[in-house]
This record gives structure tokens, sequence and C-alpha cells, in this order.
């Protein structure tokens, strides 16, 4: 006689990550990635990648009985719209099918057919939709757990001339791996042991705590050397798409990521192929790196600085991951805190009371910044390699510390897009398209030309304190002694509001 079984059953799904893509065949096919949790009743959680191909978002466009608004408005009442829905990748076309009687041609954007003032939920990507749908279908499972992180690190020559990455490592909790370059560490015998020998001399009394003496036995180290940078890079993306943690994490990130991709296209590896998941099928794998911009031009015209810091850089794929520059991530969280000294990862570091990078080791007493650097490659190439590593662990510590990328990040961007952490006006945005749809409006879209005709009768916020000289103006200043009221000063009242 059998017993019979109980099959779990899921509860509820949190939507880590919702990507988008847009074949590379010219089909005009796109699929959402979605990396979800699936909670079941008896309190276990499972991962799982899923894709929706050719899946429709809506846009809205009011009907013509109701089209008596000559400018934009901020939100429409539902019943007073009309509801079409396409696929991402052809929303433009429908727009102008739609509003124009007419297919877009190749240069038409979306920004310019959002000067229509009939148009209206064009702005929410159907990333942010779909993370919506999921978050208010299942609330109480969103980000209820912890994100998992793996950080990662290179480095490069500063002693041969040739500049390429000659180790890199990434980390995720216990599981580690540290790739050399036959280039950096061909000559020394025996250079996988030392290493490990070196890892356990100065890694272990960082690694292990009052509660657990010897948790840095529970660590693995995969260290190994390969002839090429490319074949480094390739080995340790192989490593973050085998864990699948949700976020790689590197400290200023714009100086890793262009050197890893011109590291596998100039051994004719397709990068594209190396960062998306090996699930996602050929003519969806892309990969897009967006460069940190240092100035922020505001709509005035006004141009700020920005340091390096204060930056998002984003690279895009279709992975398990998303990357996130935890130098930025770090500035963004404490965005409106008093300035700190330095954002550099040591200094952040030492201030957060976490172990400092590892830098002292024997023989370099003393040396700074690029000094530094040539000694240790020149004479010490396996302690450089542990050090890399430490850079990548102290990350994790960090984070364990103040729970930045596993948690506060992931709070605050909610549904929207990763790319758009740094912007409160967009995420703002996308909390608002979702609140109008709760009170059956929905909101409007913002176009590439904002301006209205009446805006030439708006007063200048700027312009209105002006210098006049001196020996040209009347002496009716403020009396300075009731004594001698002839003597006054340059100073004048002007009071315009007093009736």
């Amino acid at each position: 006689m059998s017993t019979p079984t109980t099959e779990r059953k899921p509860i509820g799904i949190d939507c880590r990550h919702a990507l988008y893509a847009e074949a590379n065949d010219g089909s005009k096919d796109d699929v959402l990635f979605v990396k979800e949790y699936i909670h079941f009743d008896d309190g276990s959680i499972e991962m799982n990648l899923r894709q929706y191909e050719n899946r429709k978002r809506p846009f809205w466009i009011t009907v013509e009985s109701k089209r008596k608004n000559k400018y934009k408005k901020e939100s429409e009442l539902l019943s007073n719209l009309r509801k079409y829905e396409c696929r991402q990748s052809e929303l433009v076309d429908k727009i102008s099918s739609v509003l124009y009687g007419r297919r877009a041609d190749s240069r038409t954007r979306l920004q310019y057919l959002n000067r229509s003032p009939y148009l209206y939920g064009t702005d929410i990507t159907p990333t942010c939709l779909l993370k919506s749908q999921y978050l208010a279908k299942w609330p109480e499972f969103q980000n209820k757990t912890e994100a998992t992180i793996a950080s990662f690190d290179i480095e490069t020559d500063v002693v041969k001339g040739h500049e390429q990455i000659i180790c890199i490592s990434v980390t995720m909790g216990k599981k580690c791996i540290l790739r050399y370059t036959k280039d950096f560490v061909g000559h020394i015998a025996d250079a996988v042991e030392k290493t490990h020998r070196k890892i356990r001399q100065y890694l272990a009394e960082r690694i292990n705590t009052e509660e657990n003496p010897n948790l840095f036995e529970e660590y693995e180290y995969d260290v190994a050397v390969v002839d090429t940078p490319g074949q480094a890079v390739s080995a340790c993306l192989k490593f973050a798409h085998h864990h699948k943690p949700d976020y790689m994490v590197g400290w200023n990130i714009a100086y890793d990521i262009p050197r890893m991709i011109q590291a596998l296209e100039r051994e004719g590896y397709d990068a594209a192929d190396e960062f998306s998941d090996p699930s996602v099928p050929q003519r969806y794998r892309f990969l897009k790196w967006t460069l940190p911009k240092l100035q922020k031009i505001a709509a005035s015209g006004r141009v700020t600085n920005l340091g390096v810091e204060q930056t998002w850089p984003m690279l895009e794929c279709l992975a398990s991951f998303q990357f996130m520059d935890a130098m930025g991530g770090y500035w963004q969280i404490r965005a409106q805190a008093p300035k700190e000294p330095n954002y550099k990862l040591d200094g952040v570091l030492e201030r957060n009371k976490v172990h400092a990078k590892l830098k002292d080791i024997p023989g370099t007493e003393g040396m700074k910044e690029l000094d530094w650097h040539i000694e240790m490659q020149e004479n010490h190439p396996i302690e450089y390699g542990v050090y890399n590593l430490w850079d990548n662990q102290g990350i994790e510590a960090l984070n364990a510390k103040t729970k930045d990328y596993s948690l506060k990040i992931p709070l605050r961007l909610g549904a929207s897009d990763l790319r758009d952490f740094s912007s409160n006006p967009k995420r703002i945005c996308d909390k608002l398209f979702m609140f109008y749809m709760s009170r059956k409006r929905v909101f409007g879209c913002t176009a590439d030309d904002m301006s209205q005709e009446e805006d030439k009768w708006v007063i200048s916020r700027t312009g209105h304190i002006v210098t006049l000289p001196c020996d040209l103006m009347t002496d009716n200043g403020i009396i300075l002694f009731a004594d001698m009221p002839r003597l006054r000063s340059y100073f004048r009242l002007f009071v315009a509001d007093q009736f």
C-alpha cells in the first residue's frame, strides 16, 4: 500500500528582475526575461527564470468626442480613453497608425509622438508594468527575502605597458573564483598552491568571527591560471551564470566593464553571448553599456559637474543578475547626508568599520597609489591576487553591515527599472502611473518638447535682483541716524504687495 504524497503548492511569486530585449533578426519579436522567486506553502523558495515572448503592453488615446484640450494633461479618466495593445517593439508604428493613419518612418521617435495631447501611458516601460502586476497580485512577497549579491573586480597591468587584465575574481558568499593570466604569473612555479597558502595567511583572520572562529574553513576558492584575459573573464562570467546572484556589484564598474568587454572582443568572443544567461535564445542576446554621465543638465540649461560616485553607469543584458555600481549605489543611498571625505573603497570600508583593503604587505610599507601597484605586480604577484579577492569580499562585508545592495536599493527601486534608480522623477512617475490606474485614470507621458504658447508670459525665476550704479541714484536711501536725516544709506526698501 503506497503512502500518499502531498505536493507543495505555490502561494506567491516575487519578481526580482524583469528585463526586455528585441530580437536581433529583424523580426520585431521581443521578450521579457524575468527572474522569479516562487514561495511555496511549506516555506520553501525556488528561483525560476521565465520568458514572456511577444507580450503586449497598453497605451491609451483620447476618444474623439473628448479631444477638447489644446495641451497635454497630467492624467485622464479611463472612461475618456480608448485602450490599445501592442508589442513594445511595434509601439511607435502602432501609435502613429492610430493617431495619424500611417506607419512611422525609421526616424520617428516615441518622444516625438508623445507631443500629442491625446496620448497617455507610453512612459511606463513593459518591464516596470510587468513588475507592477506581480506587486499588485502578490504584494506580501515582493522583496520578502534579501537579494543575493556577488562582487567582481579586475586588475590591469601597470608594468609591461599593455594595460590588459592580469587577474579577475568574483566572490559570492563562500564561493569564490580567481583567474590569473599566464602573462602575469606564468613564470611562478606552483602559483595556484601558493595562492591558496596566501589566502589562508591573509584572509582567514578577516573572515573568522568570534561566533565562528573556523568560518574560513567553509569558504571555497577556485584558483587557476589561464592563457589570456578573455579566458579569465569568460571563466568568471560562467561562474556567475552558474550561481545566479541577483546583482553583480563592483566598485566603480566604469573602469572594469569596458575592459572586460574589450578583453572578450579582442580574442573573438561574442561579448553578448558571454554576458547573457545560457537559457536566452541567441536572437535575444544583446549587450548595452551606458557610460556614466559626468554632467547633469537641468531643463533650464544649468550644467552641474558630477563626481564619479554620483554617476550611475549601466550594463544591460539578459541574465539572472543585473550589474550594479557599488560606489554609485553607496552614494545614492546617502545622497542627502553630508558628503564624506572620499568615496574610495578603502575609505568607505574604514568609515564603516569593515576590514580595509589588503595593503599591509611586507615590502610595500610607505608606498602609495601607482608605486604600490607597480611594486606588487613586479615582486608580490600572488599577494596581488589575494588583494584582488579581498576587494570583493570587502564589498560583501560592507553590504552585510549596511544592507545597501541586498535590501535598501531593491526596496527603493520598487517596480522601476534599475537603470532609473538614480532618477527620482522617473521612479516617482512609475509609482504615479500605478496610483492613477488604481483611481481609474491614466498618467500622461513626456515629450521631447513640452513647451506651450503661453510659456512666454511666465515670469522668469532669475534676473529679479538688479545692481544699479550708485552715482545715478536719487539720494533717498534709508536714514541711518535720526539726528542726521541727510545721511542716508544706499539700501532701499520697496514693498509691492502692501495692497
